[in-house]
């Protein structure tokens, strides 16, 4: 089973991963990041009205020429909990092993009023657009929605490290709201990297080297003998 990685951020921290980062309220800096400068095709509604670091959906992905260009509020106030999404494609089907989603939550000066967060998001990657199924989906975890009270801020990164490498152009990013406010993203990467093999695979290559020690210790014996 794959573990996702969630670390808390701070306005300004230094994370370092297989890609050191710098983390920022606008988003991260990466030269390696394969979903920078992404084609949105389809998205959830906005606020009604953006605030002054609202941006279009493209934000996420750093914008035309920008390292997370600004944050991403999706619309709220609906009677039920929202699950808000985004379609993109890159210019050209990426090989990526890795994806880190930049997410925050509101109203930090009153914990207790914290709202806009997810409780859980998925990522779908295909070759052809449209074809999102449950077949498709390469990433996909619960978050708890108390982002401050659970990992101590308010603005935390989710890295997702694949068991193999996945290769595809079209995307779409689920987001489920953990209220009826709707949901703030900062940015989404894609990164390659070196996947992380499942526990069963190191079982696995664990039991065949004992077998070739025990195979090569048997045959050593006959030829004594």
């Amino acid at each position: 089973m794959k573990k996702i990685l969630i670390i808390a951020l701070s306005g300004l921290a230094f994370i370092s991963m297989s890609n050191a980062q710098i983390i920022t309220a606008g988003g991260v800096q990466s030269t390696t990041d394969l979903f920078q400068n992404a084609t949105v095709t389809a998205s959830s509604s906005r606020l009604a009205t953006p605030t002054a670091d609202d941006t279009t959906p493209s934000g996420i992905f750093g914008g035309t020429g920008n390292f997370g260009s600004g944050i991403t509020y999706f619309n709220g106030g609906v009677s039920t909990v929202p699950v808000h999404f985004i379609e993109f494609n890159t210019s050209a089907p990426i090989t990526f092993s890795q994806i880190r989603l930049f997410v925050r939550e509101e109203g930090t000066a009153d914990p207790a009023t914290s709202y806009r967060s997810i409780s859980r998001y998925t990522l779908f990657a295909s070759s052809s657009p449209g074809s999102f199924t449950n077949s498709n989906i390469v990433s996909t975890s619960t978050i708890n929605p108390d982002y401050s009270g659970t990992y101590g801020n308010f603005q935390i990164t989710i890295t997702d490290t694949f068991n193999a490498y996945t290769t595809a152009q079209y995307f779409r990013l689920n987001l489920n709201s953990a209220d009826s406010f709707g949901a703030t993203v900062i940015e989404l990467d894609a990164f390659s990297v070196s996947p992380v093999p499942e526990p069963s695979t190191y079982l696995f290559l664990g039991l065949s080297a004992l077998l070739f020690v025990v195979f090569k210790s048997s045959t050593r014996k006959k030829e004594i003998i």
